[in-house]
């Protein structure tokens, strides 16, 4: 359990790591619980409710916005990211939505409900949590860095969610069409343990 330097939505800024993959899509919202890997059927009903006409979520458009949970915690776009009443739209070329570092790690679920309007390139990052930019794999490797991201594995869809903790490189994938273009996803992540899931 750690608080890291930088959390992203959509990706990073280039200053840090180079050339990137950003992500070109939108995200209408993303959930986070610490301390706690949700069950099955708890996911369960967090589909069956997810919010996708919520007023609150799609309706009067900010230019900041702080979590209703706790206030020390704000999203902020750059490079042209913006919030739209669909959610944060990101156009794949270097934008990216900046959040108020907290403490996060140990057992945790990830609940995100978004959509990738291209698969251009693989490892295109809905959400990355880390002290740095570097956190690409290389040859199935990660670089040393303590990372939580979730992305697209390859050009059609696959999905994938990673954890690097220190030296160590956790990951699972989905099947090749885990995402699909265009079309909404309810995704959920868990950690207990050892134990990582992906819905």
């Amino acid at each position: 359990i750690k608080t890291r330097q930088y959390h992203w939505l959509g990706n990073m800024p280039d200053y840090l790591v180079g050339i990137q993959h950003f992500m070109q899509g939108t995200i209408a919202y993303a959930r986070f619980w610490q301390g706690t890997a949700l069950s099955a059927g708890d996911i369960q009903t967090l589909y069956e409710n997810r919010e996708i006409k919520n007023p609150s979520l799609f309706g009067t458009v900010a230019t900041t916005i702080n979590d209703n949970y706790d206030s020390s915690i704000i999203a902020t776009p750059y490079n042209g990211a913006s919030f739209t009443t669909a959610g944060a739209e990101f156009d794949g070329v270097d934008d990216y939505v900046d959040l108020t570092p907290w403490i996060f790690g140990g057992s945790i679920t990830i609940e995100m409900y978004f959509k990738y309007d291209s698969f251009s390139h693989s490892y295109m990052t809905p959400l990355k949590f880390g002290p740095d930019g570097v956190v690409e794999e290389n040859n199935g490797n990660s670089f040393t860095t303590d990372s939580i991201y979730i992305t697209n594995t390859d050009t059609t869809g696959g999905g994938g969610f990673r954890i690097t903790d220190g030296e160590t490189f956790h990951r699972i994938n989905g099947s090749s069409d885990f995402f699909s273009q265009g079309e909404w996803v309810h995704y959920v992540a868990t950690v207990s343990g050892t134990t990582m899931k992906m819905y």
